[in-house]
């Protein structure tokens, strides 16, 4: 985890290498910040993550207690020559 602009706790770029996923390698580095940031006191911690959840990644993130507070879109055109 990092601060963030505001000084905010935020927890960003959190990725696992593919072959080892579903072996509990985020739930563990997420409970670990998560203590981290209870003992210095934070009550309040920010995250992003992709709008899909191919990973399970929002999945976790739920179950660890956060909640989606915002959603962004990114749109893309091929280009054609």
């Amino acid at each position: 985890w990092v601060r963030n602009k505001d000084n905010k706790p935020y927890i960003g770029q959190l990725s696992v290498d593919p072959a080892h996923l579903r072996r509990g390698t985020a739930r563990a580095l997420m409970t670990r910040a998560l203590h981290e940031l209870k003992i210095l006191g934070e009550t309040l911690v920010w995250l992003d993550t992709s709008g899909e959840d191919v990973s399970g990644a929002r999945s976790l993130y739920n179950s660890l207690g956060f909640s989606i507070v915002k959603t962004h879109h990114r749109f893309r055109k091929p280009m054609q020559y």
